[in-house]
């Protein structure tokens, strides 16, 4: 199915069996919404959420965080990786993410397996766990934010590496969630990256999630709440339209 065909049946779920009203929701609403208009998953879910520095990417993560733990058992948040592995690539928000040399092609490749093995050594340890157990996994930046902005990870190696290993990456089941906003709105916000280079990045967040086929874009031009709550609804519809998925297989078998 692709992902066009996928967004529509999203919008048609959502509108039928949840009906989230458009406008802006109060907290208190958001809140009453998630924790009521679903039976709770009876998997968890993981949220990972990519966009240029700027678009609001910490500020959904503890909106969501907060607005969706009356859905799930427990909550869970990762900065890019689990880190089982040492202290290897970044563990929190880089201010001059540009600043530094990238690393030869060698110490490029090692450090893309070493990420790679950590990814799969955290699901093992502890994300599977969490998401057989009902609970929600939310990642701020993810393995695939290579693609986009390799200079930030100091990445110096052949991107056909990288392109490949994404579709490897635990785990498979995953929403991601694309904050976009006009690059001067952007800017004005944080200027860690040249114009160019964000509006840059802006364009390709957005070409990589129209290839994703469990992907959302969310606008956070307008209010934080505005936002979390165009952000919740795309969420909810999600669970939704997989547990109606997982109906249909099981009646199917």
């Amino acid at each position: 199915m692709s992902r066009v065909a996928v967004q529509g049946e999203m919008a048609s779920q959502l509108e039928s069996d949840v009906a989230v009203p458009k406008r802006a929701v109060p907290y208190a609403e958001r809140v009453t919404m998630a924790s009521t208009a679903l039976v709770p998953p009876a998997r968890g879910l993981c949220i990972v959420m990519l966009g240029p520095d700027g678009t609001g990417k910490s500020t959904m993560r503890a909106h969501l965080l907060r607005d969706l733990a009356p859905m799930f058992r427990q909550t869970r948040s990762y900065h890019f990786r689990p880190r089982v592995i040492g202290r290897i690539g970044p563990g929190r928000p880089i201010k001059q993410p540009h600043s530094m040399k990238a690393r030869g092609k060698f110490a490029s490749i090692l450090y893309l397996f070493t990420i790679f093995a950590d990814y799969w050594l955290g699901y093992l340890l502890h994300i599977r766990s969490l998401l057989a157990n009902s609970s929600l996994v939310v990642l701020d930046r993810y393995f695939h934010d290579i693609l986009i902005d390799p200079v930030r990870y100091r990445y110096g190696g052949p991107m056909w590496l990288v392109r490949a290993l994404q579709f490897l990456v635990p785990p498979r089941d995953v929403l991601f969630l694309v904050l976009d906003a006009d690059e001067n709105i952007i800017f004005s916000r944080k200027r860690e990256l040249a114009f160019d280079e964000l509006a840059r990045q802006r364009k390709a967040y957005v070409a990589w999630a129209k290839d994703q086929q469990n992907s959302l874009v969310v606008r956070t031009d307008n209010s934080v709440e505005q936002s979390a709550a165009e952000a919740l609804r795309g969420i909810v519809n999600y669970i939704n339209l997989r547990r109606t998925r997982q109906s249909a297989s099981a009646c199917a078998s």
